[in-house]
Protein backbone atom coordinates (compact mmCIF):
# COMPACT_ATOMS: atom_id res chain seq x y z
CA UNK A 1 0.00 0.00 0.00
CA UNK A 2 2.51 2.13 1.31
CA UNK A 3 4.64 1.71 -2.24
CA UNK A 4 1.04 2.73 -4.43
CA UNK A 5 0.60 5.79 -2.54
CA UNK A 6 4.58 6.62 -3.56
CA UNK A 7 4.33 5.53 -7.26
CA UNK A 8 0.38 8.17 -7.45
CA UNK A 9 2.31 10.70 -5.87
CA UNK A 10 5.05 10.62 -8.15
CA UNK A 11 3.45 10.48 -11.05
CA UNK A 12 0.10 12.66 -9.86
CA UNK A 13 3.25 15.62 -9.17
CA UNK A 14 5.10 15.04 -12.43
CA UNK A 15 1.52 15.22 -14.17
CA UNK A 16 0.68 18.57 -12.27
CA UNK A 17 4.13 19.90 -13.13
CA UNK A 18 3.63 18.95 -16.51
CA UNK A 19 0.39 20.56 -17.16
CA UNK A 20 1.35 23.63 -14.75
CA UNK A 21 4.30 23.89 -17.29
CA UNK A 22 2.24 24.12 -20.31
CA UNK A 23 -0.09 26.62 -18.63
CA UNK A 24 3.43 28.68 -17.91
CA UNK A 25 4.18 29.12 -20.94
CA UNK A 26 1.09 29.79 -23.21
CA UNK A 27 -0.31 32.47 -20.31
CA UNK A 28 -3.56 33.19 -21.92
CA UNK A 29 -4.42 36.73 -21.63
CA UNK A 30 -1.44 37.21 -19.40
CA UNK A 31 -3.68 35.23 -16.71
CA UNK A 32 -0.98 33.21 -14.94
CA UNK A 33 2.25 35.73 -14.77
CA UNK A 34 2.20 39.20 -16.46
CA UNK A 35 4.99 42.07 -15.81
CA UNK A 36 6.94 40.15 -12.72
CA UNK A 37 3.29 39.22 -10.45
CA UNK A 38 2.51 35.59 -10.66
CA UNK A 39 -1.48 34.58 -10.14
CA UNK A 40 -0.20 31.25 -7.59
CA UNK A 41 -3.84 31.10 -7.51
CA UNK A 42 -4.68 30.48 -10.87
CA UNK A 43 -1.47 28.18 -11.47
CA UNK A 44 -2.48 25.84 -8.69
CA UNK A 45 -6.06 25.40 -10.18
CA UNK A 46 -5.00 23.90 -12.85
CA UNK A 47 -2.21 21.47 -11.08
CA UNK A 48 -4.08 20.45 -8.43
CA UNK A 49 -7.07 18.86 -10.39
CA UNK A 50 -3.94 17.04 -12.75
CA UNK A 51 -2.46 15.77 -9.66
CA UNK A 52 -5.83 14.65 -7.97
CA UNK A 53 -6.66 12.80 -11.26
CA UNK A 54 -3.10 11.11 -12.06
CA UNK A 55 -2.97 10.21 -8.83
CA UNK A 56 -6.35 8.15 -9.01
CA UNK A 57 -5.78 6.29 -12.23
CA UNK A 58 -2.70 5.50 -11.36
CA UNK A 59 -3.37 4.09 -7.72
CA UNK A 60 -5.86 2.31 -8.86
CA UNK A 61 -3.88 0.60 -11.54
CA UNK A 62 -1.35 -0.04 -9.40
CA UNK A 63 -3.38 -2.14 -7.03
CA UNK A 64 -5.38 -3.81 -10.24
CA UNK A 65 -1.76 -4.88 -11.17
CA UNK A 66 -0.91 -5.66 -7.66
CA UNK A 67 -4.11 -7.76 -7.53
CA UNK A 68 -3.08 -9.43 -10.98
CA UNK A 69 0.27 -10.50 -9.81
CA UNK A 70 -0.91 -12.15 -7.05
Amino acid sequence: MKNSILISTTIGAIVAFLMMYIAWEHNPQCEIHEQGVIDFGYLLSIGVPWFLLAFVVVFILVLIVKDIIK
